[in-house]
């Protein structure tokens, strides 16, 4: 509301490349992050005669504690750090490219590695060759 009466802000919000294409033994996490693009989109539109502004920022991995917080299919904790995940990238990068985005009035910024963000481009052109190639990577990566 304090935006609207205001006629102008910006509203940023955190979302993953997990909110643009889907993994095997990620299903719940990437469903919240589909789901936030869907509401900030919508949001996006609604916003925007109003001069307000909103950002989705898709981070890739972040090199932070994430995996030993993350809960497993049964609910206990997975309590083990993710290789990608401790390969991932410097947070306060992800953090200036985060305010870069929303100072360029970006509607949405991809913060991941050229493969990545190609993958997520192939996936709405020929989404066949993704899924091959994601359960390609998938047969070869150890079941959580």
């Amino acid at each position: 509301p304090h935006f609207i009466q205001r006629t102008q802000g910006h509203i940023a919000v955190v979302s993953s490349v997990q909110g643009k294409l889907g993994v095997p033994f990620r299903s719940a996490y990437a469903a919240s992050k589909f789901a936030l693009h869907g509401y900030f989109d919508s949001l996006r539109h609604e916003l925007f005669s109003l001069g307000v502004a909103v950002t989705t920022v898709c981070p890739g991995y972040v090199a932070t504690n994430l995996s030993m917080s993350a809960l497993q299919g049964d609910g206990t904790a997975y309590a083990k750090m993710d290789e990608n995940t401790a390969n991932g990238y410097d947070p306060r990068y992800v953090a200036r490219r985060t305010l870069t985005a929303v100072m360029m009035y970006s509607r949405e910024v991809v913060i991941a590695p050229v493969k990545v963000r190609l993958a997520i481009f192939l996936q709405s052109i020929v989404p066949g060759i993704i899924f091959k190639m994601i359960q390609r990577r998938a047969r070869s990566q150890p079941k959580h």
